[in-house]
């Protein structure tokens, strides 16, 4: 999680100049004083004044019911703490991502799969140590780097916008974006930890370009290693937003400063020791550039095709529903209408040439044949400024008094989006199987663990089949060193754990014999041969909330162990 603490206590010590990095903008209207000044008649021209319906001023209007930092901290606080505990509520078991990472949890390292960087799993493991291996800390983990996410995006948002109300509208209006709004709750570790460092990169480039210190220029290139620690697909925000800076002539100039290469020295430095550790595992990226790349025997065209189509429905993902809200209740920002002399924010300029950037990036890459296929997930870090696009082309429409009740209707909007959200994972949970969507946290995981334990095993390794079942096993037994075939180059060392039995479970796999690729893994990594025949114990149970949908798994305890499987 990009921490907020450090950043203070660096702008604390760093003297003045740092101590605005995560402070809310000054007014762009300057000092009361000014204001005063500004608001008197000018010879020659009487100031018109703005108002709304029963005489109230639509500036004095808009400072009461922008709510300020203060309530955008109270709103963001009860959405994840209620969001975190609806998921402990929902289920006692993990879900594929949050399994992965719960194996992973087990040791601290440079790397640990080559196609996910390890930010968030450093995150993990430290949150496990503080607070155990339970469903709770990991889900408050994930809310929490979600709350910093959301906490970046407002803060943009308050630079980029005059428009007081529109900051924390733009900043929670990420929630009309499905893959943050909807499956960020189903899953997802790794892009929601690319979102905050997204955020917080376009954050601090805006701090650069008001004020070009070397403390900022430090602080991006921090920002720059924990987004490409967080996600690889951060590479291609981190491309977009840097050649969307250079066309905008404010940023180009930050940019081109020599103080620039203390940004790049310092993202360099805190990148290199996974950078190496990637290296060593250059036939695990070439086969997930084939799994993007398209496949098959298609001709170039077919692949161009494939890859455009791919681009087209991620965006079409992401936009849609903020599209549709947006048409319904401010219509007027789809309409062209000439600029005005001064109004065009520079920082609005680096938000809407970022996203034509990220799109003719991935165009650019279903043109040359090596798109084939677009995860809605990998497009978060490129798409979330959306919101921020939105209302920046409101903003410098400047809100007339017929917007104020649409602004109102747009909160509501929100407000009925995240109810909806949670009605849709209670209602998914408890009745999805009825309708073809079973709730994937209804699998009863957690049966496995007390059904080995009265089988005799009591520590040692374990070493689960491919699924979440490993990261469930590391639940139900935390001292036990565990493996699992979800992640075959994963396998904390022997030494760090207790020695004991030597347990294998699966869910996938025949029911009478050791699955293949279980004991090809047993023989190559552990040295262990497996002796024929075995006993194989099982045990059944219904889903959660669906009786008629049977889970089964099966186990092998070989007491005091075998090989390196001890």
């Amino acid at each position: 999680m990009l921490s907020i603490g450090p950043m203070l206590r660096a702008a604390s010590a760093g003297g003045a100049s740092h101590a605005t990095l995560l402070t809310p903008p000054p007014s762009r209207n300057g000092s009361t004083r000014e204001r005063r000044a500004r608001s008197r008649p000018s010879p020659g021209r009487a100031r018109a004044p703005r108002v709304l319906p029963g005489g109230r001023s639509i500036d004095r209007d808009s400072g009461a019911r922008s709510g300020g930092p203060r309530t955008f901290v109270l709103l963001l606080a009860a959405y994840a703490i209620a969001h975190t505990a609806l998921r402990a509520w929902i289920s006692p078991i993990l879900n594929i991502d949050d399994a992965r990472e719960a194996v992973f949890s087990q040791t601290l390292a440079w790397g640990y799969k080559p196609r996910q960087p390890p930010l968030y799993t450093w995150l993990v493991w430290a949150i496990v140590r503080l607070g155990g291996m339970r469903v709770l800390s990991l889900t408050a983990l994930k809310y929490a780097v979600l709350a910093v996410a959301y906490t970046f995006a407002y803060l943009t948002a308050r630079r980029v916008l005059r428009e007081p109300r529109l900051a924390p509208l733009a900043a929670f209006s990420l929630l009309l974006l499905l893959p943050v709004g909807w499956f960020v709750h189903d899953d997802l570790t790794q892009s929601v930890a690319v979102l905050a460092t997204a955020a917080a990169t376009v954050y601090v480039l805006i701090l650069v370009e008001a004020t070009p210190t070397s403390g900022r220029y430090v602080w991006l290139g921090v920002a720059i290693a924990l987004g490409t620690l967080s996600k690889l697909t951060y590479l291609v925000f981190g491309a977009a937003l840097g050649l969307a800076a250079l066309t905008v002539a404010p940023y180009r100039r930050r940019l081109l400063d020599a103080r620039a290469l203390v940004t790049l020295l310092v993202a360099a430095v805190l990148i290199l020791p996974y950078a190496v550790w990637l290296a060593s595992y250059p036939d695990d990226l070439s086969r997930f550039a084939q799994q993007v790349a398209p496949g098959g025997a298609r001709s170039f065209a077919s692949g161009v095709v494939d890859g455009l189509g791919a681009v087209l429905r991620a965006f079409a993902y992401y936009a849609g529903p903020l599209a549709i809200v947006f048409l319904a209740l401010f219509p007027e920002v789809y309409r062209r209408r000439p600029r005005a002399a001064g109004v065009e924010s520079p920082a609005g300029l680096l938000v809407e040439r970022t996203l034509l950037a990220g799109l003719a990036l991935l165009g650019a890459g279903a043109f040359l044949n090596v798109l084939g296929q677009l995860k809605f997930r990998w497009a978060i870090p490129l798409f979330f400024l959306l919101p921020l696009y939105a209302c920046w082309r409101l903003d410098r429409l400047g809100i007339a008094p017929a917007h104020c009740r649409r602004l109102r209707a747009y909160a509501v909007i929100l407000a009925a989006a995240e109810a909806l959200m949670i009605a849709g994972i209670v209602m998914q949970t408890h009745a999805g199987a009825r309708v073809g969507m079973p709730a994937r946290l209804n699998t009863p995981f957690d049966v496995v663990g007390p059904a080995v334990t009265a089988a005799g095993f009591r520590g040692g390794t374990i070493v689960a089949g491919p699924g979440p079942l490993g990261g469930n096993m590391r639940l139900a037994f935390p001292d036990a060193r565990v493996a699992s075939l979800e992640t075959p180059g994963y396998l904390p060392s022997l030494e760090a754990q207790a020695v004991g039995d030597c347990l294998l479970v699966w869910d996938r796999g025949p029911a009478d014999a050791l699955p293949d690729d279980l004991v090809a893994w047993l023989r190559t990594r552990l040295e262990v041969e497996v002796p024929t025949p075995v006993a194989i114990g099982s045990v059944t149970a219904a889903h959660r909330h669906t009786p008629t949908l049977e889970y089964r798994a099966f186990y092998v305890r070989v007491p005091h162990g075998s090989g390196r499987c001890q």
